[in-house]
C-alpha cells in the first residue's frame, strides 16, 4: 500500500510536468505568431514551425541607433527570442556597444601615435616668438649699420650746395611744340628752290613730313603700270572709239559728281584692261561703266549704286552683266587697283610754284584732254602731267623754272614732244567743237563754264610746222 501511493504520487508529478511543458510549447507558438511574416526572401528561425521569416520583420542584434533618433529596447521593437537562439540582454547589449567603442577609440590613438605628430599649441607659440624676436634684432642691427655707413659717408665728402630744382611743371606743353622741330628737310635741295612742303608743315592735310618721299615712291611704281599699245589686238576697237567711250565717262563722273581721281581711275583700267583682254564693240560701254563703279568703290566715300549704273547705261546690260564683267575685270588685273595717276602728280607740281586756281584749272583742263589721245596711253603718268603743266605755262606766258625741274624731276626739253602732242590735241578738240559736228564735245564744254574759269575758251600757242 505503500510502495503503490508513492509510485502514483511518482505519476502525478510527471504527468504534471508534461503538462506544464506542453503548455510552455502552447505559449511560445502563439508569440511568434504574433510576428508579421513574409513568403519572400528571409531566414528560418526556430519555433516557427519550418517558416521563412524575412528579415525586415527581425530585430537585428547588432543595430546601431541613426544619429538623433531614439533608442528602442529589445522587447520594444519585436518579441523577445527564445534562450536558444542565444537573444541578448538590454544590459549585454549596452556592453557589446561600450566595448566597441573603447576599441575604436583605442585603435584611433594608435594610429595617431604612429602617424600623425601632435603638436604643443603652447610651443609652437614659443618658437614663433623667439623666431620674430631674432629677425627683429638682425633688422636693427642692419639699420644701425647702414645710418652709421651713411653718416660716415656724409662727413667724409665734400659738402656741395643743393640745387633749387623747380619741379612744379611736370608736363610738356604741347602748344609750344612747333611742327618744324621735327621736320626733315630735304637732301640735294638746291639753293634757289624753296622748300614748299616747310611752308605747309602745319597743315595736316598735306603731310609734309612724308609727301617728298611718297611721290618719290609713286615714281617708281607708275613703272609697274606702262600700258602697251593694244588697239591692234582689238578686232572692234579703234581710237575713235575709245575717245568716244572716254568722253561719255566724263560725263558720268559730272552727271554723278565724282572725284577727278576716279575718273582718271576708270580711263587707266578701261587701257589696263584692253591690253590684256579683246572685247566686243556691243561690251565696251559696259567695260567702261563697270571701271567707274570699281574705281568709285576705291575713292568715293559714297559710290553710286549698281543700279544706277544700270540706269545711266539706258538700261542695255543687266545688273548681273556688270557682275560678271566687274569680276572679270578684277581678276584680269590681279586686283591691283592702287595705280599712280597723273592728276595727283599734277597737284604736286601746281602747289610747287603756288599756282592760282585759274592757273590750275587750266592744266586740269589739258590734262582731262589727253584722257582722250590713245597715243598717249603709253607714257608715264609724271610724265604727261609735267607736259600738261608746260603746255599751261605757256598759255599763260610763264617759264619753266628750276623749282618745277626739281620737284617734276624732268628738265623743259624732255617735255617738248608731249607738250606739242597735248596743244595739237587741244586744238582739234576745240576746232570740232566749235563746228558743232563732233561727237566728242564733253570736255570742252565742261571747262567752258563759269565754275571752271571758263579756260576752254582761252588761245593756245600756234601748231608747229
Amino acid at each position: 500500500m505503500t510502495v503503490s501511493n508513492s509510485a502514483s504520487h511518482t505519476v502525478l508529478v510527471c504527468l504534471c510536468m508534461v503538462w506544464s511543458l506542453s503548455q510552455r510549447s502552447s505559449i511560445e507558438g502563439e508569440e511568434f505568431c504574433v510576428v508579421k511574416m513574409s513568403y519572400r526572401r528571409g531566414v528560418g528561425t526556430g519555433g516557427t514551425g519550418g517558416l521563412k521569416v524575412h528579415s525586415e520583420n527581425v530585430a537585428p542584434i547588432n543595430a546601431q541607433p541613426l544619429r538623433g533618433s531614439k533608442r528602442l529596447r529589445t522587447d520594444e521593437s519585436t518579441a523577445a527570442p527564445s534562450a536558444k537562439r542565444g537573444a541578448f540582454t538590454s544590459t549585454g547589449l549596452k556592453q557589446v556597444q561600450a566595448n566597441q567603442v573603447s576599441a575604436t577609440r583605442r585603435t584611433l590613438k594608435e594610429k595617431n601615435s604612429n602617424n600623425v605628430p601632435i603638436y604643443n599649441s603652447e610651443n609652437v607659440k614659443k618658437d614663433i616668438l623667439k623666431e620674430l624676436q631674432h629677425n627683429n634684432e638682425d633688422i636693427l642691427e642692419l639699420k644701425l649699420n647702414s645710418a652709421a655707413h651713411l653718416d660716415h659717408k656724409v662727413h667724409s665728402s665734400p659738402k656741395k650746395k643743393a640745387e633749387k630744382k623747380n619741379c612744379t611743371n611736370v608736363m610738356v606743353d604741347l602748344s609750344a611744340v612747333c611742327a618744324l622741330d621735327y621736320y626733315v628737310e630735304k637732301e640735294n635741295l638746291p639753293g634757289n628752290v624753296p622748300d614748299v612742303d616747310r611752308k605747309v608743315v602745319e597743315d595736316t592735310n598735306c603731310q609734309a613730313h612724308y609727301a617728298h618721299d611718297a611721290f618719290t615712291y609713286l615714281r617708281e611704281r607708275e613703272k609697274l603700270f606702262l600700258v602697251t599699245p593694244y588697239i591692234h589686238q582689238q578686232l572692234e576697237m579703234s581710237p575713235s572709239y575709245r575717245a568716244l567711250l572716254v568722253d561719255w565717262m566724263v560725263e558720268v563722273q559730272e552727271i554723278f559728281e565724282l572725284n577727278h581721281e576716279t575718273l582718271y581711275l576708270a580711263v587707266k583700267i578701261v587701257d589696263r584692261y584692253l591690253s590684256r583682254k579683246q572685247i566686243r564693240k556691243v561690251q565696251i560701254q559696259l567695260l567702261g561703266g563697270s571701271a567707274m563703279l570699281i574705281a568709285s568703290k576705291m575713292d568715293e566715300r559714297v559710290p553710286p549704286s549698281l543700279d544706277e549704273f544700270v540706269y545711266i547705261c539706258d538700261n542695255a546690260y543687266e545688273k548681273s552683266e556688270f557682275i560678271e564683267m566687274e569680276r572679270n575685270i578684277l581678276s584680269s588685273l590681279d586686283f591691283d587697283l592702287s595705280m599712280p595717276l597723273s592728276y595727283s602728280f599734277l597737284r604736286r607740281y601746281c602747289r610747287s610754284v603756288d599756282m592760282e586756281m585759274r592757273e590750275m584749272t587750266l592744266a586740269r583742263f589739258i590734262l582731262e584732254c589727253s584722257l582722250m589721245e590713245y597715243s598717249m596711253v603709253g607714257m608715264r603718268e609724271s610724265h604727261v602731267a609735267a607736259a600738261a603743266l608746260l603746255l599751261a605755262l605757256d598759255v599763260l606766258g610763264k617759264e619753266w623754272n628750276d623749282t618745277l625741274t626739281y620737284y617734276t624731276g624732268y628738265e623743259a626739253r624732255e617735255l617738248t614732244t608731249a607738250r606739242n602732242m597735248l596743244n595739237k590735241l587741244v586744238h582739234h578738240l576745240k576746232g570740232s567743237f566749235k563746228e558743232e559736228k563732233a561727237s566728242t564735245r564733253v570736255i570742252i564744254d565742261k571747262y567752258s563754264h563759269e565754275v571752271f574759269h571758263k579756260v576752254a575758251q582761252l588761245d593756245f600757242p600756234p601748231l608747229e610746222q
